[in-house]
């Protein structure tokens, strides 16, 4: 009967759900024998050479008018791009919990550079690129990071802590300038002088701007860019070079025109009365310079090998005394927590290396400190997804957390009214939450990331060598300050498609069917004290002056990337021969049961009236009296 059937409705929904429900559980958790165990192991040994490889893209911005920038004008940028590179993982040691709530896992990657694209053919949009640009080995021109890198670590050097040769304390009073931190400011005038304003001497270029030129930028490849590279300056200085420890005698020999040491010269130079300045920088410097023989700071600030943009660290580290462990939850006891991560690299809060040479998790180097990379430790704990699954289970659920390695913290993607479909299978789109970008005066929150610039930056630069370093969306999406806009020429407007950082998330399993976590790096400079040297034959008090005219607004873009995967069509094929199937058949159920059952009941309905309509009595008086002609 069409009552029955009616029935049967909340009756098969009931029974799809069953399925359903026994089916999400199947793949919602990461214990042995979970469906979404298989996934995640046999993804331990993905290739780049796979159909559907997951992929870093990196976009180059050349600046185009260094001599001019220099000199006030604002940069021009051209971007180039991308260099792609499809990327791994191998995933080894896969180890559960007693209870089987936490799955702890070591995580090693690598990367294979896809070759340039052939004549009529393009490397189409991001993500799932086809082929690169061209080689990465094309140089462009960057700003010189590794030269903000040494300026900045010089100048947070504690000399007041570090003990001369003969064992005492550099006092305060020791500097004429003001202090130990003054010793640090000379240390950086005279870093620029030696490094390099003094092979720009020796060139026999006097011109001011273009020592600017030539100590700002660089030239770097897009390999270089991606993933770190040797410094010959930052070399001497790690690794306490004997003629990189003798900055004053190398000015000493340059003031004398290659004649005297610093013993010979100093006497004659302060006798003269002329350049007294730079007789007494000099003499100041004599004394920095025995610290720095004594004690090699640097060794202790910074790596051998500058990591640029830090995508990634292929180098292997041999042994198993370090604890690089990643554990993440298995979603066995409380479904809350599936795919969160609790430990990444073995840490949480996850502290960085200024000095790192190997792998994040590793001790540092001659005996360095770990630093924090933002205000409290809180701030940079291990959390959030790991990127391939996402916890959505709940009702009502707008806002998921993401770890990102880059940022060294966790981030919310909050869902958008955008629907997608990735391969035949449909999801929501989930972007970068605004609230993440904001300045910490509009978001208090954000005070612990010292987001004190203009909203739309994630500020980096604690962590990044005190470079002032500061992330965005790709063409500035997402940043509201015009004036930061204009004050870069080239970029073309932000595209949400090709700019914005967002994943696809099926809705009822949390997979990212696809994703592109996208972000550019800036630099904010500014202006810096010119040493005495360059003063001397400069005659400048300032480097980069034109620079304090943005007024805090200027941030020069290195090169994006385009972290992201376009979707696996097997996994995609695999969900909608479980979940699908469940979900078709639920759909259709209900609607054949539904249909059927009314079209049943209507017809009942139908048939009773008819029947009783034949049956009823007649009336006198009523028409089918008084009109023959009207018949039932």
């Amino acid at each position: 009967c069409g009552a029955c059937l009616l029935l049967m409705v909340p009756v098969s929904v009931l029974f799809f759900n069953m399925m359903l429900a026994r089916e999400v559980r199947a793949v919602f958790d990461l214990t042995p024998g979970a469906q979404y165990y298989g996934e995640f192991n046999s993804f331990a040994s993905r290739s780049t050479t796979d159909p559907d490889p997951q992929q870093y893209a990196v976009y180059i911005f050349n600046i185009t008018n260094p001599d001019s920038f220099v000199r006030g004008a604002k940069p021009v940028v051209r971007e180039v791009g991308p260099f792609v590179y499809d990327r791994g993982y191998n995933r080894t040691n896969l180890t559960w919990s007693a209870d089987e709530d936490q799955l702890a896992y070591q995580e090693d990657h690598f990367v294979t550079f896809r070759a340039p694209c052939q004549a009529g053919e393009h490397p189409g949009a991001g993500p799932g690129y086809s082929c690169s640009v061209m080689a990465d080995d094309q140089q462009f021109v960057v700003p010189d990071l590794v030269f903000q890198a040494i300026y900045h670590e010089a100048g947070q050097l504690d000399f007041c802590q570090l003990a001369s040769p003969g064992g005492h304390s550099l006092a305060a009073d020791a500097w004429r300038a003001g202090g130990c931190v003054a010793a640090g400011s000379l240390l950086q005038r005279s870093l620029v002088d030696i490094f390099y304003t003094l092979p720009v001497i020796r060139s026999g270029v006097f011109d001011r701007h273009k020592l600017q030129e030539q100590v700002f930028f660089t030239r770097r490849t897009a390999r270089e860019l991606a993933f770190g590279y040797e410094d010959e300056t930052l070399t001497e200085l790690v690794r306490c070079d004997a003629d990189a420890m003798r900055l004053d005698e190398r000015l000493c020999g340059l003031l004398s025109g290659g004649k005297e040491n610093c013993t010979v010269y100093l006497p004659k130079c302060r006798a003269s009365g002329v350049h007294q300045e730079l007789c007494n920088d000099v003499e100041d410097l004599q004394q920095i310079m025995e610290v720095l023989r004594t004690e090699c700071p640097f060794q202790k600030v910074a790596p051998v090998r500058f990591k640029a943009l830090g995508l990634l660290n292929t180098s292997v580290v041999n042994g198993n005394a370090v604890d690089r462990t990643n554990v993440v939850k298995t979603g066995k006891v409380s479904k809350e927590d599936a795919f969160q991560l609790k430990k990444r690299f073995g840490m949480s809060p996850v502290v960085l290396c200024p000095n790192e040479q190997g792998l994040p998790g590793d001790p540092c180097p001659d005996l360095s400190y770990p630093i924090q990379p933002y205000k409290d430790h809180n701030a940079s704990l291990a959390s959030g997804s790991y990127g391939e699954r996402f916890q959505l289970q709940g009702t009502g659920r707008q806002r998921v957390p993401l770890w990102v390695d880059r940022l060294t913290r966790s981030v919310q993607l909050e869902k958008t009214n955008t629907k997608c479909t990735c391969h035949g299978v449909g999801t929501d789109r989930w972007e970068l939450g605004r609230s993440e970008l904001l300045n910490s005066s509009i978001n208090g929150e954000n005070d612990r990331y010292f987001q004190y610039g203009p909203s739309g930056f994630f500020n980096y630069s604690m962590a990044n060598h005190r470079i002032p370093t500061f992330y965005s969306q790709p063409h500035f999406y997402g940043v509201d300050d015009k004036e930061v806009v204009d004050n870069v020429i080239g970029l073309s407007d932000p595209d949400p498609d090709a700019h914005s950082f967002y994943a696809e998330i099926e809705p009822i399993t949390g997979m990212a069917m696809s994703y592109a976590y996208r972000l550019q790096m800036n630099v904010a400079p500014r202006s810096i004290q010119a040493g005495s040297l360059t003063k001397f034959f400069y005659h400048t008090e300032t480097l980069f002056a034109p620079l304090d005219n943005y007024g805090g607004k200027l941030y020069v873009p290195v090169a994006w990337v385009d972290d992201g995967h376009g979707g696996s069509a097997a996994a995609a094929s695999a969900w909608k021969g479980s979940l699908g199937v469940i979900l078709v058949g639920k759909k259709w159920s209900e609607v054949a049961f539904a249909g059927i059952g009314a079209l049943l009941m209507i017809l009942g309905i139908i048939f009773w009236g008819s029947a009783n309509w034949k049956r009823s009595p007649r009336v006198a008086g009523s028409d089918l009296d008084s009109n023959p002609l009207m018949v039932p």
